[in-house]
């Protein structure tokens, strides 16, 4: 049983890799843009849709050993002292970052996104909406939702108590919504030896519909895209 559960493993995480089609369309946000940083890059999977455009940077010297054993242009550092030039960068891609930084953090965050990104770049977060299971995860702090993330680039109304104002102002392109799968697992089939092969079913099954858009109803993340056009007025 074991070395069948060990084979069908390797199977399932060739087939289904984490994260395959999750990126496969972010890199349209970014036609003829470049280049384009990602921040907390993770394993590149981003990295891996435009490894000539794309540079990955990450704080965990284990993600940035298997970039670089994928041969990605990865940097290992910190996302509050990004290691590039002023308005070097045409595009800023921060997937699932910002839910594990509190405010003062995400707000070194914005800042240094804001100095590093030219005028008629772009920005893409993408980030969990609030929900039952968001604290599942220990290393998540607080849910950033779209009005908070627009709110900390700059677009601010009333009685105001942010700390900073990014230079930059920026304009909403898109904001589009990941919706559940139709069976979420606590944890992946993979790591359940127990109900493996049940999992393993319904999960690939749930997969499949979603390639057809054939999800849950429910809302359980979100991608905004955000275009930095400078100093324009844009209320």
């Amino acid at each position: 049983m074991s070395q069948l559960y060990s084979l069908c493993r390797k199977f399932y995480e060739k087939i289904f890799p984490q994260g395959r089609w999750y990126y496969w369309k972010d890199l349209t946000y970014f036609n003829n843009l470049g280049p384009i940083l990602d921040i907390g890059c993770g394993h590149g999977l981003f990295i891996e849709r435009s490894p000539d455009r794309i540079i990955g940077l990450d704080l965990n010297p284990n993600s940035i050993a298997i970039c670089k054993r994928k041969g990605l242009n990865v940097i290992q550092g910190t996302c509050f002292c990004l290691p590039f030039e002023d308005s070097s960068i045409g595009g800023v891609y921060c997937s699932h970052l910002i839910e594990h930084l509190n405010l003062q953090d995400a707000l070194r965050l914005v800042k240094e996104i804001d100095r590093v990104l030219r005028v008629g770049g772009r920005l893409v977060v993408k980030t969990p909406l609030p929900n039952p299971h968001f604290y599942d995860d220990p290393t998540h702090v607080k849910p950033y939702p779209p009005p908070a993330v627009i709110h900390l680039f700059g677009k601010r109304d009333g009685q105001d108590t942010l700390s900073i104002e990014v230079c930059g102002k920026y304009k909403v392109i898109s904001i589009s919504y990941d919706r559940g799968l139709l069976y979420e697992p606590l944890v992946t089939p993979s790591s359940n030896p127990k109900k493996f092969f049940v999992e393993l079913i319904l999960r690939a099954a749930a997969m499949f519909f979603a390639q057809f858009g054939i999800r849950r109803f429910k809302k359980v993340a979100y991608t905004i895209v955000l275009g930095k056009v400078g100093q324009q007025n844009l209320h």
